[in-house]
């Protein structure tokens, strides 16, 4: 058997021309003439009636998640008055304008036993998207005093 050696030639890298490959002329710049690019009419602004316009109705109120309304109201009252959270006592939801009042308990106090407590009883309204809108406390209790719903 005879063995026959194969030369192979590499490819010498081309220089690549866009302009020449592709048949391109090179850009010319523009001239600028200020004076008349700069004389334009006034653009008229337009009354925008979106709904019109995009063929909508008008937004129905979105249905809030309670579920998600009690974590944000719980959330930003820890964050609004750097007091840890206890529990959340009432929920009511306003027909009018379909944003819930929540009672909430905050721990004022931190004492030994546990049950010595002070906790402060908030009221907190919300906006249409869940957030808070005003707070007041209504009330204060001991941890191991049961309060009854009349009293607040």
């Amino acid at each position: 058997m005879v063995k026959q050696r194969v030369k192979i030639k590499q490819a010498k890298p081309k220089k690549l021309n866009l302009e020449q490959d592709l048949n391109l002329e090179p850009a010319k710049p523009k001239k600028l003439n200020l004076e008349q690019d700069l004389k334009t009419e006034p653009v008229k602004p337009k009354k925008l009636n979106l709904e019109q316009d995009l063929n909508m109705e008008p937004a129905k109120p979105k249905k809030l998640n309670l579920e998600q309304v009690m974590v944000t109201v719980k959330n930003e009252m820890v964050g609004l008055t750097s007091l840890p959270f206890n529990t959340i006592a009432g929920l009511a939801l306003d027909e009018e304008t379909n944003s819930p009042t929540i009672t909430i308990e905050l721990v004022e106090r931190k004492a030994i036993p546990d049950s010595m407590d002070l906790l402060g009883i908030y009221e907190v309204t919300t906006d249409e998207d869940g957030g808070v809108r005003t707070f007041r406390r209504i009330g204060m209790r001991k941890r191991g005093d049961v309060a009854s719903a009349s009293e607040y």
